[in-house]
């Protein structure tokens, strides 16, 4: 017979297990292989049976956010959805993808009732695409609400060079030295995800190529890994299709995540899940949302600031119509060619828009010139609204920082 005492003390770990679980979030890398075109796959069957299979991959892996690789563009991305919102009856289903209008592109899918929010962006467009075999990075920055619990969380989807030998893995990294600069000079203390196909083929795992790429070093100089692997295989061995522990899909985490994930069981952090439709098997992490930003760390160097140009989180608190010298990075166009987004230096949740001149356009305009995408600027201008939001106008001059 079950004593009352144990009886309540069972009802009081299901309660705080119920808690737990209430505050997590999965995240899943997934390459759907080929998704939108058969043919050029070893799914054997039509192409809406493709897509059926891969909703129901997606369903079945019990994921709030995916990060997909070789999904056939905007087409294959909407059947996608549809057929998820068709099935799902629990859940409505939102998504993006890189590249529109290509056969190999980068995507995410995600759960509205988790994802409050959410903006896209392709980065590190100014750089070659050789290195990124023509695929470049795709960020995905949400505003996630789990529980009672709310925070920023950014994702950056990879599908690198493929096969082994030298000259790919110089290609990936060449590549990764972008992105691990990109990380380190934008996003420092932000909770970083970067996941995807990685295409590890000549060293394989946790502890193989991946940490040459010098992506787990302490460059903040605080005693931290800047970043760590969360999921996918640690081993270092040979990529075999054959073989679920795939070696080439990872998720790595930055420091303001270790302990979101030390948190979870070991059981359920670094997972593999099923599939009936690609050869590349889903990985698959699991957060306590509750302690994202929990690094002690205390970065240093801060980047310095631009002398006489103040940050963008300064410009915003100042009065309509002040003069201002601001400088920041540009994140993407607004409003076409009229506009870019400019963020602050060291925090990554302060935008304002800077209203660009005729004779500004072709130069600034991350429309018309999409190499000026991670560039640190200096604008002179007049603090404004624009569109309904914070803006510089009447810009008088825009200067590129590093020159």
């Amino acid at each position: 017979m079950i004593s009352f005492k144990n009886l309540i003390s069972s009802f009081f770990l299901l309660i705080i297990t119920n808690l737990v679980s209430a505050a997590t979030i999965d995240i899943v890398t997934y390459n759907i292989e080929w998704l939108g075109n058969p043919s050029n796959s070893d799914f054997n069957g039509s192409r809406t049976q493709q897509i059926n299979a891969a909703a129901n991959d997606i369903i079945n892996g019990g994921g709030e956010i995916y990060a997909l690789q070789e999904i056939g563009g905007s087409s294959a991305l909407n059947d996608l959805l549809s057929r998820l919102n068709t099935i799902d009856s629990q859940n409505s289903w939102l998504g993006a993808v890189s590249q529109p209008s290509a056969s190999q592109s980068l995507a995410f899918v995600y759960k509205r009732s988790v994802v409050n929010s959410a903006s896209f962006q392709t980065i590190l467009t100014n750089e070659s695409s050789h290195n990124f075999a023509g695929r470049y990075p795709y960020l995905m920055t949400a505003s996630i609400s789990v529980g009672n619990t709310n925070k920023q969380l950014n994702l950056i989807n990879l599908h690198l060079k493929c096969c082994s030998g030298s000259n790919n893995s110089n290609r990936r990294a060449g590549a990764m030295a972008k992105v691990v600069n990109r990380l380190h000079n934008s996003y420092r203390t932000d909770n970083m995800i970067v996941l995807g196909d990685l295409n590890v083929a000549s060293q394989g795992g946790a502890n193989g190529e991946i940490a040459n790429w010098g992506i787990y070093g302490d460059r903040d100089n605080d005693g931290r890994a800047d970043y760590s692997h969360a999921a996918g295989s640690v081993a270092d061995r040979p990529y075999d299709r054959n073989n679920p522990d795939s070696d080439i899909d990872h998720i790595l985490i930055s420091d303001e995540l270790k302990a979101a994930w030390n948190a979870v069981s070991s059981s359920v952090r670094n997972r593999y899940l099923e599939t009936t439709v690609s050869d590349h098997s889903p990985v698959k992490t699991t957060l306590e949302v509750s302690l994202f930003d929990s690094s002690t760390a205390n970065p240093t160097p801060t980047p310095a600031p631009i002398p006489s140009a103040m940050s963008v989180s300064d410009a915003l608190s100042q009065s309509f119509g002040s003069s201002l010298t601001v400088a920041g990075i540009i994140v993407e166009e607004f409003n076409n060619i009229y506009a870019l987004k400019l963020r602050d230096i060291n925090n990554s949740s302060k935008e304002i828009i800077i209203k660009l001149e005729r004779n500004q356009r072709n130069t600034w305009s991350p429309r018309l010139n999409p190499s000026v995408i991670g560039k640190t600027i200096v604008v002179k201008g007049r603090r404004d609204t624009y569109s309904n939001r914070p803006s510089v106008e009447r810009v008088t001059s825009i200067r590129d920082a590093s020159n």
